[in-house]
């Protein structure tokens, strides 16, 4: 009885190795804002428009490394940059009183999924998304923001950890054994709680006043944010920002044993 089942793991795991397979690819493509988000508002004097989306607009540049346990079945390892493109959040028109106001996301996303391949080629896959670094820049132009003269300001905005849904489902075109192209539809759902805001750029008529600001207005040069505030906290409430995403993903994978 033990040598049967002796005879059946090995059996089992020989079949196993003789059809596992490793690929390694690289991918880019557009992502675009999936969500009705409220950022702001736009005007030119006469309307006023709400400004919906996300902050996670960008372009994702992938390295993916997956194995796969039978011709079928594997697990897949992403690590995407995504190179933040902007995102309107606030804006005046008019003139004499040109405002504008925008963000833009860098951040590096470790990806670990479940992905499962027919033999036509379709394939689908969905795990868990991970920032593990980056930050989102809030730009800020007023043409009388501070007691009537121009004002300039960059924000920093950093990120609690978080964790997030990604899913794609896409078609793999065999050129060779060794290699392939792909292109697939990718969702990503990821909300990120804010950490910190740091102050990096203040401009009056052109002129760095950086060093001054605190001065100036009062303020400090960086906020925490926190779960809870008690009054007379110096640091804010911390709030979610929206990072969800539907694009796609074009790319070329290379096959490594199998």
């Amino acid at each position: 009885m033990k040598k049967g089942l002796f005879l059946v793991a090995t059996t089992l795991l020989l079949a196993t190795g003789a059809s596992a397979q490793l690929t390694l690819g690289f991918k880019a493509g557009l992502a675009l804002p999936s969500s009705s988000s409220t950022l702001g508002t736009s005007t030119d004097g006469v309307t006023t428009t709400t400004n919906y989306g996300t902050l996670g607009k960008g372009i994702p540049v992938s390295l993916e490394a997956a194995y796969f346990f039978n011709e079928n079945i594997g697990i897949q390892l992403d690590a995407t940059y995504l190179i933040g493109l902007d995102v309107t959040m606030g804006e005046d028109t008019q003139a004499g009183s040109i405002y504008d106001l925008y963000a833009r996301t860098m951040q590096l996303r470790l990806s670990p999924q479940l992905v499962v391949k027919t033999d036509m080629g379709i394939y689908m896959r969905a795990g868990v998304v991970m920032p593990i670094m980056g930050k989102t820049t809030v730009y800020e132009y007023d043409q009388t923001g501070f007691v009537g003269q121009e004002l300039y300001t960059e924000v920093e905005m950093k990120g609690k950890f978080s964790l997030g849904f990604i899913g794609a489902v896409g078609y793999q075109f065999e050129l060779s054994d060794k290699l392939s192209i792909f292109g697939e539809i990718e969702y990503v759902g990821l909300s990120i709680k804010r950490k910190s805001a740091e102050l990096t750029v203040f401009d009056i008529n052109g002129t760095d006043q950086l060093a001054n600001y605190t001065t100036l207005t009062g303020d400090p040069l960086t906020v925490d944010y926190e779960d809870d505030t008690t009054p007379g906290d110096i640091n804010a409430q911390g709030t979610k920002s929206p990072y969800h995403s539907l694009g796609f993903n074009i790319g070329v994978r290379f096959t490594i044993g199998g």
